[in-house]
């Protein structure tokens, strides 16, 4: 699941939702400002270009901040550091869902998250 997303995020693509036979699985990845307002980006995270986000070195994951860092600086290139959050939420559905079930509980999962961590945040636009 995370290699699959991992692989349309290389392409360009920041959300996706797929199936297989027993699952439903969805990736968001989105940014915020500094107030929780949801950014679009100047610059996709086309990964098929060579920039900086895309070192090979560099693998997405917990571990890998430095990913996440150099990914917003690709995406908004003129905007300071610090001022951008970058935020990824993987869904699993035991079962086929529709995809608007799927995205309300989205929805609600990152309403949920916001509420329980006490970030800054809006409840999302995830498409």
């Amino acid at each position: 699941m995370v290699d699959f997303s991992r692989n349309y995020l290389d392409k360009g693509y920041m959300s996706m939702i797929w199936k297989d036979v027993t699952f439903s699985y969805a990736y968001f990845l989105w940014f915020e400002d500094e107030h929780g307002a949801t950014l679009k980006p100047n610059e996709p995270p086309n990964h098929g270009a060579v920039l900086p986000a895309t070192k090979p070195s560099l693998i997405a994951g917990i571990l890998a901040g430095d990913y996440y860092q150099r990914l917003i600086e690709t995406c908004f290139p003129r905007t300071p550091s610090g001022k951008v959050r970058c935020y990824e939420l993987f869904l699993v559905h035991l079962g086929l869902v529709t995809s608007t079930i799927v995205l309300e509980h989205c929805r609600r999962l990152a309403v949920t998250i916001t509420d329980l961590t006490g970030c800054i945040g809006n409840p999302i636009d995830l498409l």
